[in-house]
């Protein structure tokens, strides 16, 4: 019997997660965007979903992407959801 081993990556409350990549494309997608980010990033790859079996994330934060990093993203990953997160005051 297979152990079920889970991850649980904690939620940002400043910054940006870009869900639903196509599985082993989250390093391209990364490598599109600021190579100097330095801000907390969480990156998953193979992660189990419900809607695509597979897919990878990424987890940025305190920081958006602009229109080009994400019209870049959108070329390697069609189905990539990118949300940006601003905790309310």
């Amino acid at each position: 019997m297979k152990k079920e081993t889970r991850i649980k990556v904690r939620a940002i409350e400043n910054g940006t997660v870009i869900d639903h990549i196509e599985p082993g494309k989250a390093m391209r997608c990364l490598r599109l965007m600021n190579p100097r980010i330095r801000k907390p990033l969480y990156l998953g790859m193979n992660a189990e979903s419900n809607k695509m079996n597979k897919k990878d994330f990424i987890k940025i934060e305190d920081y958006y992407p602009t229109e080009g990093e994400t019209n870049r993203i959108a070329l390697i990953s069609q189905k990539a959801t990118i949300n940006t997160i601003k905790k309310a005051k």
